[in-house]
């Protein structure tokens, strides 16, 4: 939350078909987002940033979301099943390597499965 109380995030659940979606939209973890975000009884699919904010992208007026392990801990935190990293081809000066995504994946035992894209996602 805001210094006025009001949400510096907006994020959506998406009902389709008895699998609920949630959509981050621009976001970054924290512990208000985590809290609403584990009230949800179930969350079969996340679409999280991951086109990190960093001093040095700052620096460049280059704005971001979360880094790649933050969206992969908010969704092992609140029992997300699937992953759908975005944001990451958004804008080429802002943009993350999706082999870097499979790799900070591979690397950890993560609680959830990784897809590159939602169609991989529904599938």
């Amino acid at each position: 939350m805001g210094n006025d109380k009001q949400p510096v995030a907006v994020g959506y659940l998406i009902s389709l078909n008895d699998c609920q979606i949630y959509l981050a939209g621009d976001t970054s973890a924290c512990e208000d987002v985590i809290e609403v975000v584990k009230k949800q009884s179930h969350i079969d699919i996340g679409l999280l940033p991951v086109n990190e904010d960093n001093f040095f992208r700052r620096k460049r007026g280059i704005i971001g979301n979360m880094s790649i392990r933050e969206a992969f801990g908010l969704a092992a935190e609140c029992g997300i099943s699937t992953v759908v990293p975005v944001h990451w081809d958004l804008f080429e000066a802002n943009s993350t390597d999706p082999e870097e995504i499979k790799a900070v994946y591979q690397a950890y035992a993560w609680p959830f499965r990784l897809a590159m894209s939602i169609e991989e996602a529904l599938t």
